[in-house]
Formats: structure tokens, C-alpha cells, sequence
């Protein structure tokens, strides 16, 4: 800033095996209340080039936590590809355009939920309650009054990241069927596990058309009984 530069890009391209890029979130936040310490954040713009952000939720954090700008460029890459491939029927610039305008409404719509009018008074506000201990980076956000969770394990925790990192480059050859199947919003058999699976629906169901309550019980034991795959935080 002291030489005139009015817009910081902060980007995570470039990263190889040796070399793991820091969290967007992470660093957004720190450079925006190191600028806001040194007096210096009106001063400049920060725009946030990462991999990491493809849904309504990332842009909402980031801009948040002080990003003025956000180019998720991995998520248009895989638009673009697609596009390419036929798998989205439009050609590729009108994918990237929809895709656009849809994180632009979600944020809207986000925004206008909390009750606030302009993106410019949710910019940098970290109007957020999240679960867990907070990260020394997010001085400004009131941490709820829940046990430590995921809430923002993703952006604090090391050990995630360098699993992450390792998965990114591995040691062998993955067969061509050995991804992560995922799961993280539809069930897979294979994927991450949820609360409400076909065992625990199954047994819903058949308690509904049957009355029998000792078949609720299973049901009810296996939404209950979460110790061994925690899917929830519990007030």
C-alpha cells in the first residue's frame, strides 16, 4: 500500500507435492485484520483466486471474512469442461455465465435472509456464529455456545490439510476407480456417512406403516446412538 498498490490478489495456484497452498479462508481473514491493525484496509482491494470455493456458502464466507473479489477458478474449469463434453447442454461461456449468476443470487438471497440490504454492509461484517473454538485470525466473530465441531476445523486444522495434500498426490497410482466416491451431500454407499441413510429411513418407514413400536425403537436407536459416527453437533 505504501507503493501505491490498491488491490492484493491472493491466489493458491502454483502449489505442487512439496508445497500445499494455505487455506483461502485462512488467509483472507488474516491479511484483512493485519490491514485493519495497520490502518490500511480501506486502502486496497483483496482478491481471493482459489480452487477451494464452488458453492453459495464459500462466497459467502469469503466475502465475509473481507474478500472483495472472488475467482474460483477450478469451479469454472470444471464448468468449462463439461460444457465441452456435453454434459451441460449449453456452450461453455453461457455455462460459466449461469453459473455466475447463480452464486450471485445465493449470496443475495443469503444476505437478504440476515436482514442486511447491500453487499457493501455485509462485506467484512463476519456476521457468522460458528460452532467450536474460534481461530485467533476471526477476532471479530462470537463463537456459539456449542461443543468443538467441523465448524471451522476445515480452515484451522493442519492435519486436515496435509491429508488433503497427500490424497492431491499420492504416493502410487490410483486405479481409475479409486477416487473418493464423496457423499458429502447425497448417500453413497462408500462416502461419508449420514444420519439419515436406507437403514435408518428403512426402519422409519416400516414403524409408519406398521405401528409397531418396537421396530421405532431400532429406528430411534439409530438416530440416537451416535457414538461411533458422529453426524450432528448435539446442543
Amino acid at each position: 500500500m505504501a507503493d501505491g498498490c490498491e488491490i492484493l490478489i491472493l491466489s493458491d495456484r502454483g502449489f505442487d507435492r512439496e508445497h500445499a497452498p494455505i487455506p483461502s479462508l485462512l488467509s483472507c481473514a488474516a491479511v484483512h485484520h493485519h490491514l485493519l491493525r495497520a490502518g490500511t484496509r480501506t486502502h486496497t482491494c483483496l482478491v481471493v483466486e482459489s480452487g477451494e470455493p464452488r458453492e453459495v456458502h464459500d462466497f459467502c464466507l469469503l466475502i465475509g471474512y473481507g474478500a472483495s473479489a472472488v475467482n474460483p477458478y477450478l469451479a469454472l474449469e470444471v464448468i468449462e469442461t463439461l460444457a465441452g463434453q456435453g454434459v451441460i447442454r449449453v456452450d461453455r461461456a453461457k455455462a460459466r455465465t449461469n453459473y455466475a449468476k447463480a452464486i450471485s443470487k445465493g449470496l443475495v438471497k443469503v444476505i437478504s435472509k440476515m436482514g442486511i440490504s447491500t453487499v457493501q454492509s455485509y462485506h467484512g461484517a463476519q456476521v457468522f456464529e460458528p460452532s467450536g473454538s474460534m481461530p485467533r485470525w476471526s477476532t471479530s466473530t462470537s463463537p456459539a455456545l456449542l461443543p468443538a465441531s467441523a465448524g471451522w476445523a476445515w480452515a484451522a486444522s493442519p492435519r486436515r490439510f496435509r491429508r488433503q495434500h497427500h490424497r492431491a498426490f499420492p504416493n502410487r497410482t490410483l486405479p481409475q476407480a479409486g477416487l473418493d466416491p464423496g457423499g458429502e451431500y447425497r448417500f453413497r454407499s462408500e462416502g461419508e456417512h449420514h444420519l439419515f441413510n436406507p437403514e435408518s429411513i428403512s426402519k422409519l418407514q416400516a414403524a409408519v406403516r406398521t405401528g409397531r413400536y418396537e421396530v421405532y425403537k431400532q429406528y430411534a436407536q439409530l438416530i440416537n446412538d451416535q457414538s461411533k459416527n458422529l453426524a450432528t453437533c448435539a446442543v
